[in-house]
């Protein structure tokens, strides 16, 4: 059965509008909007890839190949191909166009899973997040892997390019968050991000801050280059699953097992949107659109919702 759209009231807290909302058939994974803004890509529990106009919610291409749930999905900077990770450890590369396969990587070894996903801002290399703690960095036209390292000593449950492309962060279940150089994985700092086990993590805008999330249920931001914590964002009642700054830097949301998103005040920490009731569950992914006037999450409730936070 395809995913089919239902537009729905969502009661909201501050400015936060009324938006769409796409269900699906089993629980999302993942999520990303593309970078002219006009589409929403997503993974989900089904092994499946979706493709949606991000303002009708339409359903515009169906990926399958995945053997495993899409934890990871990421369009290319140019637009054109989409990327996808699986649970069974694979990472695939797709037409936007056509949906037709270009390229599958297995990007782990026998019982070796994927659990996190980024491209480069020139759209030449994709860093893989491995269940074994590995990071691994592939060529993103070819499909070859070009390096591979151990990072974390538990799954790598996050990593992000910073915005000129010269290094990569990564988060663990260890709590450790560790800068790489993003030509060789070379390994650059470690640092102790979250006593508890690390989710998420995201470079802003400048690439002089970022954001993680953990299980001990706060945001926290560093300093990039120094790993000095600037502030701790408190509020989710649960482990916080997703971290993003939106495309301005002067705000960055959150999301969390208890079904809540918030939108906190980068400079001043507090918090300024928080949409009610945002998922009936666990929140597992959000995305800014480019120009920041919409927010997008996913859910294991099977619903993505998009919300319309600015004019």
């Amino acid at each position: 059965m395809h995913a089919h759209l239902a537009l729905i009231l969502l009661s909201t807290l501050s400015q936060v509008q009324p938006a769409v909302t796409i269900q699906g058939d089993s629980g999302f994974r993942s999520l990303a909007i593309s970078p002219d803004g006009k589409r929403l890509l997503t993974g989900d529990d089904n092994k499946i890839a979706r493709v949606f106009d991000l303002n009708t919610g339409k359903e515009i291409l169906v990926l399958k190949g995945h053997t495993g749930a899409v934890v990871g999905v990421a369009f290319s900077p140019d637009g054109k191909r989409v990327f996808t990770a699986g649970a069974e450890g694979t990472v695939a590369s797709w037409d936007l166009t056509t949906g037709v396969q270009l390229w599958s990587l297995r990007a782990g070894g026998q019982g070796v899973g994927a659990r996190s996903l980024g491209v480069g801002p020139d759209g030449r290399s994709i860093a893989v997040g491995l269940t074994s703690g590995e990071a691994l960095l592939v060529d993103a036209r070819e499909g070859k892997s070009i390096a591979q390292a151990v990072a974390h000593n538990r799954p790598m449950s996050g990593v992000a390019f910073s915005p000129d492309g010269k290094r990569i962060a990564t988060i663990g279940e260890d709590g450790k968050m560790l800068l790489w150089d993003a030509a060789a994985l070379k390994q650059l700092r470690q640092f102790t991000a979250h006593e508890r086990a690390g989710r998420a993590i995201g470079f802003s805008p400048d690439g002089r801050v970022l954001a993680t999330g953990g299980d001990d249920r706060n945001v926290k931001l560093f300093d990039a280059d120094t790993g000095r914590e600037i502030r701790v964002l408190a509020g989710h009642r649960l482990p916080v699953t997703s971290v993003v700054f939106a495309p301005d830097g002067k705000t960055v949301a959150s999301a969390g097992e208890e079904g809540a998103v918030i939108v906190w005040e980068t400079e001043s920490g507090k918090p300024i949107l928080n949409p009610a009731g945002s998922h009936m569950g666990e929140v597992t992914a959000i995305a800014y659109s480019p120009d920041g006037r919409m927010l997008a999450s996913a859910g294991g409730d099977r619903t993505v919702r998009v919300w319309k936070i600015g004019q």
